[in-house]
């Protein structure tokens, strides 16, 4: 899901960065988008077919967008703002509906990356401190599973099954975080975009932290 949306979000931005004469189409099989509908490899809906969403957000795109476009806009919009989450760990944007208030930081960032640090730059610096927060508190704890003895650290066993750790801390041990590192870009590509809340301070600080 969370795919389809930066899709989507990816090609409305597009048509509000670039001013267009006439609408925006695109021909290039298997891709083919025209006025009201889209179709690839896998098949293909128009307009019609698409739910009427209203999203709380206050963002449209500009007077050339296509009708479909219009329409997956708002949708896409509609089911970030479903990914919200508010719980005991702060407010952030979670992986998809299919994967509760899981805190994943690749989702996260690339998530950003694609559109939200456009879109939604405050929420998306919440969402990333708390990939830093989650990732502290974490430390070296694992499942029995998950523990590499080649490696020398501390591990901390906490138990023997991963779902624990993901209940626990709403996110994995440390051994199935690899992809960690990908915060960084997001990061970076957030406070170069919005230098109203960049703090690049704690950037550097967080980052030698971590690594």
């Amino acid at each position: 899901m969370i795919k389809n949306i930066l899709i989507i979000l990816q090609l409305s931005f597009f048509t509000i960065s670039c001013t267009y004469s006439q609408k925006l189409v695109y021909g290039n099989p298997p891709l083919i988008l025209t006025e009201n509908e889209l179709t690839d490899g896998l098949g293909s809906f128009n307009t019609n077919d698409l739910p009427n969403v209203t999203p709380e957000t206050e963002l449209s795109l500009v007077d050339e967008a296509t009708p479909i476009m219009t329409k997956m806009f708002k949708i896409a919009l509609n089911d970030i703002e479903q990914n919200m989450v508010k719980n005991e760990v702060g407010t952030y944007f979670a992986a998809g509906r299919r994967y509760t208030d899981k805190v994943y930081t690749r989702d996260i960032a690339f998530a950003g990356i694609l559109a939200l640090n456009t879109i939604f730059p405050e929420e998306m610096k919440k969402s990333l401190m708390i990939t830093r927060e989650v990732r502290g508190k974490l430390g070296h704890k694992v499942s029995a599973e998950h523990v590499i003895p080649e490696i020398n650290v501390p591990w901390e066993v906490i138990s023997d099954h991963e779902p624990d750790v993901m209940e626990q801390y709403k996110t994995n041990s440390y051994t199935r975080r690899t992809d960690d590192v990908v915060w960084i870009w997001a990061v970076d590509d957030l406070f170069e975009k919005n230098p109203i809340i960049a703090d690049w301070q704690w950037f550097y600080k967080t980052g030698k932290e971590y690594l």
